[in-house]
């Protein structure tokens, strides 16, 4: 997923000149400090963000929660500080509002690239390892097995192997475990 790293750089990259941006604009911000702490708060979540998916993707093979969650709420957060800061004074404000836009897009692409996911699942293993967590929610994951269910009875044969985490052994051992302390 070299491609999400790049565009998490480059919103993190825009977020950082917006931050730079406000603070070089020191004669206006004695009069408004909101600014300045919108674009403190951006720069330190975009910068957290690129950390935490970076992370989930060196040790899963499914996409980032905290991604998917993120930038929908990162989008409807932008529309409520554009219309309560930016609009009222946009000839002073158009460059921010290029900025935070640019961090949008660039995060909308981001979100895209997040719902496919990093890779989809291996010959023989369960789809749940990989889905998402709107797949999961929705079990989307289990569209192909449903769709032939629709047209055709299904077999043993065409169900998904088990989780490895649900496998008969490792479950009772840990069962007993439990009954003996």
């Amino acid at each position: 997923m070299f491609a999400l790293k790049v565009l998490l750089g480059c919103s993190c990259a825009c977020s950082v000149a917006n931050l730079t941006l406000t603070i070089f604009d020191t004669p206006f911000l004695r009069r408004n400090i909101s600014l300045l702490l919108s674009a403190i708060f951006e720069s330190l979540a975009l910068l957290t963000l690129t950390f935490l998916t970076y992370y989930n993707h060196q040790r899963t093979r499914r996409a980032s929660s905290i991604s998917l969650l993120f930038w929908p709420v990162y989008g409807i957060e932008t529309l409520f500080w554009a219309h309560a800061i930016v609009l009222p004074h946009l000839s002073r404000f158009r460059t921010h509002l290029y900025l935070r836009g640019a961090v949008l897009l660039l995060g909308l692409v981001a979100f895209s690239l997040e719902c496919i996911g990093p890779e989809g699942p291996v010959e023989g293993e369960n789809p749940i390892v990989t889905a998402n967590m709107f797949s999961r929610w929705s079990y989307a994951y289990m569209n192909q097995l449903m769709a032939k269910g629709a047209s055709q009875y299904i077999t043993e044969d065409d169900l998904p192997p088990v989780v490895p985490e649900d496998k008969s052994g490792k479950l009772g051992d840990a069962l007993q475990k439990t009954r003996t302390t």
